[in-house]
């Protein structure tokens, strides 16, 4: 709640530093704000494609809380349809006044807020007191935002644990209902991935990039293993009754899955290397490493796993997990 706040305020403050910065300058745009500049090339379209894709993923992931929701087959489609709405308009108004303050070549994609506010309420003691307390509320709000990415991936974590999918300490959890062993385990990741990167970059932006990539190609491969289970179940499972109902006739469904997947597909070539522009052997080699790394481990684990279930299964125990068994684990 307060993250969501704090993105508001965030939002209406660049809004008062544009203006703060064109009383100023006689009300002269950084930019030229004409429809023009506002048609995208071809060669600068793809380059952020990856960024853009990235944006419309995990609208689906607040459906792992559903047993906290009175209706999520209401709720969620309901929460994504405002959320997009909400969201869109705030990026259109906020990007309206960087681009009002900031020449676009000058953007930083690190700093890009913070220069902005800074360039916008001028350099006097309190205003820069001021930027400060902003700079610290942003940070704030990228920690909550990573905080509420985390957790869901998390929670999908545990309830996959409890499957005999994963060990048990992923299912391990606070008395609150937080995924705490799935947390604790994602967190170390982090930590040694965000280390590797930022010894094997040469600034914040390389960094920045390389995780990104990473672990954003790792993030669409569910998508392309949903998409065809979805086709399936649609076919093969119509009985079981959803909370979510995809509307229209079967081949407007087995289109709409094609292009995702077509989109998909592409985003991760993308994140590779992107046709125009210079091949960064670094960067890609640690997105690729990070890839199979991540798969390997993936598969061993969950082999190693499952096996284990499937004993369990024959023991007829599976269901008295305790506590204790799982901090064993």
């Amino acid at each position: 709640n307060f993250s969501a706040i704090a993105k508001l305020c965030l939002g209406i403050g660049l809004v008062i530093a544009a203006i703060l910065y064109l009383m100023r300058n006689d009300f002269e745009f950084a930019n030229p704000i004409t429809l023009d500049r506002f048609v995208p090339t071809f060669g600068q379209s793809i380059v952020f494609i990856p960024a853009l894709i990235y944006n419309f993923l995990g609208f689906e992931s607040m459906s792992a809380a559903g047993s906290a929701m009175e209706n999520p087959g209401r709720d969620v489609p309901r929460a994504a349809l405002k959320n997009c709405l909400l969201v869109s308009g705030l990026y259109i108004v906020t990007v309206l006044a960087m681009l009002a303050i900031i020449p676009i070549g000058d953007i930083s994609i690190i700093q890009g807020l913070v220069d902005c506010f800074r360039i916008g309420f001028g350099n006097s003691f309190v205003m820069n007191a001021l930027v400060y307390g902003i700079g610290a509320v942003f940070v704030t709000v990228l920690f909550c935002q990573g905080m509420m990415w985390i957790l869901t991936v998390c929670r999908v974590s545990a309830e996959t644990a409890l499957t005999g999918e994963l060990p048990r300490i992923f299912a391990k959890t606070h008395k609150n209902g937080s995924p705490i062993g799935s947390l604790v385990i994602a967190g170390f990741v982090a930590s040694a991935m965000t280390l590797v990167a930022s010894s094997m970059s040469g600034s914040a932006e390389e960094m920045f990039w390389s995780i990104f990539s990473c672990t954003s190609f790792l993030l669409l491969i569910p998508y392309l293993l949903n998409f065809e289970a979805f086709l399936k179940l649609r076919r093969t499972d119509k009985t079981t009754v959803r909370p979510y109902i995809f509307p229209g006739p079967s081949w407007f469904a087995v289109l709409m899955v094609r292009i995702g997947e077509f989109i998909i597909l592409a985003t991760m070539f993308l994140f590779i290397w992107v046709p125009g522009t210079p091949f960064n052997f670094k960067q890609s080699m640690f997105v690729l490493v990070g890839i199979v790394l991540t798969l390997a481990a993936g598969e061993l684990i969950t082999r190693s796993c499952m096996a284990k279930y499937r004993k369990s299964t024959d023991r007829n125990d599976v269901d008295n997990w305790s506590a204790d068994d799982i901090e064993a684990e």
